[in-house]
């Protein structure tokens, strides 16, 4: 009896080895055969029509350790001007995204602002034909600026807003999505937009030789390999 129970005690114990090794198997060759992602990168009405003259050009392109779950596209914007102009080291203001069409997910609260994020010292100035970059995590909650009405106005007369904030905003994926497009707008053309800017920082986006102008990244075509 008592050697009837061992052996079915040995099988059980056994049975459980062998499954525990085979869902460390499995978890091995999952991460070694992650999704992987291919790119194509195409110019789709690179500017748009603007009263400035041309002075920045962004380019996007995805990390090469990007994932489903972790898309970072690495942002490099290029002062193609003859003056030096000013930009958020931040990468928030005046910029937005579009995403395969997908709606950015935004927190429902605004960003608690700081002394040091609302200054003058949170822009940087980039001389002519220098270039700034930086990673932008788009599945990951990034900074994003927003406002609501105002009404146009105009760049002397700007209208009040009735609400200008800042964000945490980010993207998600749905495992369908296999292919979609990515870019970047940058549009300082609106006075609506200038007038939020100033509501907020306490000062003229001219203060800090921001461009008026708006311009468009190149287009990325993603595809994920999952």
């Amino acid at each position: 009896m008592m050697r009837s129970f061992n052996w079915r005690l040995a099988r059980l114990l056994a049975g459980a080895v062998i499954a525990s090794v085979c869902t460390l198997f499995f978890l091995v060759w999952k991460s070694s055969h992650s999704a992987t992602i291919s790119w194509e990168s195409r110019n789709e009405a690179p500017r748009w029509n603007s009263v400035q003259p041309d002075a920045l050009e962004i380019v996007i392109a995805p990390r090469k350790d990007s994932t489903r779950e972790k898309l970072a596209i690495n942002v490099t914007v290029i002062n193609i001007s003859e003056k030096p102009i000013g930009w958020d080291s931040e990468f928030s203001f005046f910029l937005g995204w579009n995403l395969g069409g997908l709606a950015q997910k935004e927190s429902p609260t605004p960003i608690e602002q700081t002394k040091e994020s609302l200054s003058r010292e949170r822009f940087v100035t980039i001389a002519p034909g220098d270039r700034l970059s930086r990673d932008v995590v788009l599945t990951k909650p990034f900074r994003a600026f927003g406002y609501e009405g105002g009404g146009d106005g105009d760049f002397d007369h700007p209208a009040e807003p009735i609400r200008d904030y800042e964000v945490m905003a980010s993207f998600e994926l749905p495992k369908r999505y296999r292919q979609f497009s990515i870019g970047l707008e940058y549009d300082g053309s609106s006075p609506g937009a200038f007038g939020a800017f100033k509501d907020l920082f306490g000062f003229a986006p001219d203060e800090v030789n921001i461009w008026r102008g708006s311009c468009t990244s190149n287009v990325l075509d993603i595809k994920i390999h999952d």
